[in-house]
C-alpha cells in the first residue's frame, strides 16, 4: 500500500513480468489511477462532457476542485460551443480542461469525437490525462461504454500514451469503475504493454 498526501492508500493490482532475457526498457507501462478527487494529484490535463448553459468558462475554472468543475459543467453547462479548453494559469504547473459536448450514437459522430480527444492528447502530449465522463448525463452504462471506448484506443493509439492515466470517480462509485479498468487491463495488456491499475 503506498500512502498519498491526503493519507488514503491505494493499492498496484498489477506487476510487470518479464521473459528471461526480455529487454525492461521495450515494456510499456501504463499506470490507470482511480482517484475521488485531483487535490495532491500530479495532472494538470483533464478531459470530460459539458452541455450548453450559463456558465461561462472563467467562471467554470474558478472551482479548484476538478470534481466541482466537472459537475457543473454536467449541471449546469457552459456558455460556449464546445469543444474548449479551458487554462488556469495561477497554478504551478498550468491545469487544462478540456470540454467536449455529448457525442451522439451515431457511430460517425462518435469516431469523430474519439478522434478529437486522441489528436488533442497527441498535439499537447501531456504526461498524465485524467478524465471524467460525467454518469448525470447518459445512463451509467452508456458513459462507461464511452469512456471504455476513449481508454482502448488512447491506449491503443500509435502517436503514444501518457504514461499515466488518472480516472475520477465521481458519481461512478469505485467497484463500478474499477471493473471496466480491469476489463481494459484483461483485454489490451501484451508482452510489450502493462496495465498498472491503482486506487
Amino acid at each position: 500500500m503506498k500512502p498519498t498526501s491526503e493519507g488514503t492508500e491505494y493499492s498496484s493490482l498489477a506487476v510487470a513480468t518479464m521473459r528471461p532475457g526480455q529487454d525492461p526498457l521495450s515494456i510499456q507501462p501504463i499506470e490507470i489511477r482511480l482517484v475521488p478527487s485531483d487535490v495532491g494529484i500530479p495532472c494538470n490535463f483533464w478531459i470530460g462532457l459539458t452541455v450548453r448553459g450559463p456558465e461561462t468558462p472563467t467562471r467554470l475554472m474558478d472551482f479548484k476542485d476538478v470534481g466541482a468543475l466537472f459537475g457543473e459543467a454536467a449541471s449546469r453547462g457552459v456558455n460556449e460551443p464546445g469543444p474548449l479548453i479551458l487554462s488556469d494559469t495561477s497554478t504551478k504547473p498550468p491545469r487544462f480542461v478540456y470540454l467536449l459536448p455529448i457525442p451522439t450514437s451515431d457511430p460517425k459522430e462518435r469516431e469523430a469525437w474519439t478522434l478529437q480527444i486522441l489528436s488533442t492528447v497527441s498535439a499537447w502530449a501531456p504526461p498524465a490525462v485524467g478524465f471524467y465522463i460525467a454518469p448525470e448525463l447518459m445512463t451509467t452504462q452508456a458513459a462507461q461504454d464511452l469512456l471504455r471506448s476513449v481508454l482502448t484506443r488512447l491506449i491503443d493509439t500509435d502517436s503514444g500514451c501518457p504514461e499515466e492515466i488518472y480516472l475520477l470517480i465521481g458519481t461512478y462509485g469505485l467497484n463500478a469503475l474499477l471493473n471496466v479498468v480491469l476489463q481494459l487491463k484483461g483485454e489490451l495488456e501484451t508482452e510489450t504493454r502493462k496495465l498498472f491499475v491503482h486506487h
